[in-house]
């Protein structure tokens, strides 16, 4: 099992705008990168983006929230780079199904 590290994750913002990025990843295609299995499924979780700059929610134009989440010093070519990325979710945006998955981890 390997180690979390607990960082401080400062709360996203909320912004009133639509955003169109080529890659929209699944909280189970985080999962499965960082080497975990995802413990909570049938819920709704926001697509996730990821960009250079602070944690935000903003809304798709059906008006349903999306993740964005800063990913400016974060590996993401090794499975700690992901885990981070399960951090922020978990505790930074507070997803359900996320905080339950890196539970089940420590």
């Amino acid at each position: 099992m390997r180690k979390l590290y607990r960082v401080f994750i400062p709360p996203p913002k909320y912004e009133k705008r639509c955003y169109s990025y080529e890659m929209i990843y699944t909280l189970e295609e985080i999962c499965e990168k960082a080497g975990y299995k995802l413990k909570v499924t049938g819920c709704l979780t926001p697509k996730i983006i990821f960009a250079e700059k602070e944690n935000t929610i903003a809304f798709d134009r059906e008006g349903n929230p999306i993740y964005i989440v800063d990913v400016r010093g974060i590996d993401l070519s090794r499975p700690e780079g992901w885990e981070m990325i399960l951090e922020t979710l978990a505790y930074g945006f507070m997803d359900y199904a996320t905080r339950e998955t890196v539970r089940h981890l420590s």
